[in-house]
């Protein structure tokens, strides 16, 4: 299960984060054609701030733990 957007009545988009094997992480956003949107966000060699990386990976794991990290 992912988080479904409070406005479903006029798009079902949901969305989760997974790990990927090399250790980034993928924000995906499936809108409502079942049509993934993904942004990769690396955790090392990476422009992104290191305080940024660590709150996608808080945020993944808290998602984890509620089971909603699941397309």
């Amino acid at each position: 299960m992912a988080i479904e957007t409070d406005d479903m009545d006029i798009s079902r988009n949901r969305f989760y984060i997974y790990l990927g094997g090399n250790g980034d992480y993928y924000l995906t956003i499936v809108d409502s054609n079942d049509i993934s949107h993904t942004v990769r966000v690396a955790t090392s060699g990476s422009i992104t701030p290191v305080e940024v990386r660590i709150a996608i990976a808080d945020l993944y794991r808290k998602m984890d733990e509620h089971g909603i990290n699941e397309p």
